[in-house]
């Protein structure tokens, strides 16, 4: 009996480590063991909106003790409002489309300009003060508001 024919799409991989690049890569969205390769571990998804997305990341990551991954963790805090400034992602993590019918579809268009660095971003986030932080993550809460600062200060691109 033939095995199931993998249905590629364009996903990006967000890399935990800021050193390394974000990429955009073809992906067999039939295959779980692809998927938990990409965060070295179980997936867990988080929809996204504004445009409609999902990221996933490993399920344990904060318990692994993986690193902040600063780019995802502030994808999800401008497209999943639940989520801002409440908790952080660790380690890799990697964003495709929304589903349709029952299957990942290729990363939104938007996005995957916005990732790559081929359009301008605008980034508004407002982060509470460290006393609503708990100190478990308030360092890598710390790292990252400086990062969203950062990146809040930057000129537009033309």
């Amino acid at each position: 009996m033939p095995g199931k024919q993998p249905i590629m799409i364009k996903v990006v991989v967000l890399p935990a480590d800021p050193s390394l690049p974000v990429r955009l890569i073809d992906h067999d969205e039939t295959s779980l063991t692809a998927d938990q390769a990409l965060v070295g571990g179980l997936i867990e998804g988080i929809d996204l909106v504004d445009p409609h997305a999902r990221l996933y990341v490993r399920e344990t990551g904060k318990i692994d003790n993986l690193p902040l991954n600063g780019r995802a963790t502030l994808l999800a805090w401008v497209h999943a409002p639940q989520l801002r400034a409440l908790d952080v992602i660790a380690g890799d993590a990697y964003l495709t489309g929304p589903s349709r019918r029952s299957r990942n579809t290729d990363t939104p268009a938007a996005l995957l300009a916005a990732l790559t660095g081929t359009a301008p971003v605008h980034v508004h986030v407002h982060v509470p003060p460290p006393s609503h932080l708990d100190h478990r993550h308030g360092k890598n809460r710390h790292e990252l508001r400086r990062t969203v600062r950062l990146l809040h200060h930057r000129p537009a691109r033309s």
